[in-house]
């Protein structure tokens, strides 16, 4: 039987701290590895909350999750108040153990956007909080939890929503995730098996003010993603954020020399299978340091660039060139970007700088009006093949007029192969080694 939090106590009109009653009954939970049960309610949570392994906390779920200023609370509410300021502060719930989860709740944060006098003025009133969720917690042997889950959950105003970085997290699954994450929405590192992110919409869903937009859109990161190991992403909405999914080396790395009983080298990146991915009014769509040797595939991309969020770089795909920090390491390798079926547009500055690995692969995919003087794509270093797409100026999206460029090859690439493609009149900027053929002039 479930440990419903009403039974232990737990006030669901939001007037009492109802933090011990939830905790007790996630603490009576975890000697059986039970499910807790929160009724529909506002529950006001002062401190933060441990899942134990085998337990899910949950909460009545209504679908799609909806939360709209001047709306009474819906479902299971739970408002989180303590960490304001402290981003290193105990997160609001720790998923302490295998298998430990949320599902079916609905999380807001009543002081995100108050006055703070003593913390760094923020535009809006924006406010650092400790992550929302965070997988695993500090052990002696840097330990791990596998198979934790974030479910059917509506997470209002996070500052960052779910942290699956700190600690590692194997199979992690999330799935129905809403909200508007201001600074991080997911993180994930470590994570050495499958992980799986699904159904993920992430919208101004608590503000929509131009304070707000410039804030995201100067610094919100939407997914970033490290060291993972055949990581699944499938249907996803990210609008707004400076970066919509980041790709970094692996940070959990410890050498001998540095604790000899803690030996860790995870630093490679992330690879796996993305499908039905939009990234909307995006400032960089996809921002790629480091991905691992088995490479990253995307079914059906559609990245829109606009400056409508304080967007300065409008760029959807974008591979870094090597920094000097990464030499000598093993974080230094950009692998295969494989992309069918994408839909770049939007008035995008550029919609893809090449610089460093590969192969980068496009195929059947859509390039629709980009800036005067540049490239829809533009390979500057590494390898390509682009084939079968469509490149397009139609004078929309308040596009201006003026020379373009449909692939540029500059003379630091190690080669390329453009073949099969409409260019609807725009020209071709290559290099005597590039291979050309078959395309639609």
């Amino acid at each position: 039987m479930p440990v419903n939090v009403v039974d232990l106590g737990a006030d669901n009109t939001g007037t009492l701290d109802a933090t011990g009653a939830f905790q007790a009954a996630l603490d009576q939970a975890g000697t059986r590895g039970a499910t807790v049960f929160a009724p529909a309610g506002t529950y006001k949570i002062a401190g933060s909350l441990q899942v134990p392994s085998f337990v899910t906390l949950e909460g009545e779920w209504k679908a799609p999750a909806y939360w709209a200023q001047g709306v009474p609370d819906i479902g299971t509410v739970l408002h989180a108040y303590a960490g304001r300021g402290n981003v290193d502060g105990p997160p609001f719930i720790t998923l302490a153990g295998h298998a430990a989860g949320v599902k079916g709740l609905a999380i807001r944060y009543p002081l995100q956007g108050e006055t703070f006098a003593r913390e760094r003025p923020r535009p809006a009133g924006v406010h650092s909080y400790p992550p929302t969720i965070r997988g695993g917690v500090p052990t002696p042997n840097d330990d791990f939890f596998d198979n934790l889950s974030v479910q059917d959950c509506l997470l209002v105003n996070p500052y960052s929503a779910v942290d699956f970085a700190t600690h590692r997290c194997g199979r992690h699954f999330i799935r129905g995730l809403y909200g508007q994450p201001l600074r991080t929405g997911i993180q994930v590192d470590g994570c050495l098996d499958v992980g799986r992110i699904e159904d993920v919409h992430f919208w101004p869903f608590w503000r929509d003010t131009p304070e707000m937009k410039a804030y995201t859109g100067r610094e919100g990161f939407a997914i970033v993603l490290r060291r993972s190991d055949w990581q699944i992403v499938h249907n996803v909405v990210l609008l707004g954020y400076h970066v919509g999914i980041l790709f970094g080396h692996g940070l959990h790395v410890t050498t001998p020399e540095e604790d000899p009983t803690r030996a860790r080298h995870f630093p490679d990146g992330c690879n796996g299978q993305f499908s039905n991915i939009n990234i909307d009014v995006g400032d960089v769509g996809l921002d790629i340091y480091n991905t691992s040797g088995a490479g990253i595939n995307f079914a059906n991309l559609n990245v829109a660039c606009t400056n409508n969020f304080d967007h300065t770089i409008r760029r959807a795909i974008w591979a870094h060139p090597l920094d000097p920090s990464e030499r000598g390491r093993d974080a230094n390798q950009i692998s295969a970007l494989n992309i069918v079926n994408g839909s770049f547009w939007g008035g995008s500055h550029q919609m893809i700088l090449w610089e460093r690995g590969g192969p980068l692969q496009v195929s059947n995919s859509l390039f629709r009006n980009w800036e005067p003087g540049e490239a829809a794509i533009r390979v500057a270093g590494g390898r390509a093949l682009i084939s079968g797409n469509t490149f397009l100026f139609d004078g929309g999206d308040n596009m201006k007029a003026g020379p373009r460029t449909a692939v540029e090859v500059g003379p630091d690439a190690e080669g390329a192969i453009i073949m099969g493609n409409d260019l609807n009149g725009l020209p071709l900027d290559v290099r005597p080694s590039t291979v050309v053929a078959h395309n639609l002039a």
